[in-house]
């Protein structure tokens, strides 16, 4: 008895945990600022997923790494700098989500970050 409970344990735990697969071409649909602004199609640039890790981002190449609920771009040429880091979430096989935020100086020279996220879909 107490090997079929561990064996069921380890059949749940390994079910519920989805491994994120983003290669392929995908393109930006919604852009939502400050979750209220919402913009349809809001780039006109394809970004491409690879499956070595890497990513065409805004025509520029990064190397990528998923952590959990959140993606890192990292610098091509300089393996160890992050350029973006986002949340990301995985709504289905073809639809994900990015989160993060933009630091803006207002007139008075405070700093404010304002939230976004894009929602994106896989091009077949």
């Amino acid at each position: 008895m107490k090997k079929l409970l561990i064996i069921s344990v380890i059949f749940i735990i390994s079910s519920c945990t989805k491994k994120i697969d983003l290669t392929g071409d995908w393109k930006a649909d919604i852009l939502v600022i400050n979750n209220s602004e919402e913009k349809k199609n809001p780039f006109s640039s394809i970004t491409y997923f690879k499956a070595d890790n890497y990513v065409i981002y805004f025509n520029k190449i990064y190397r990528y790494e998923l952590e959990e609920d959140s993606i890192a771009f990292y610098n091509s040429e300089n393996p160890t700098e992050i350029k973006y880091k986002m949340g990301i979430d995985l709504v289905d096989d073809n639809n994900i989500i990015f989160y993060y935020s933009r630091e803006v100086v207002d007139s008075t020279n405070s700093t404010i970050y304002i939230p976004y996220h894009s929602k994106w879909k896989r091009l077949k």
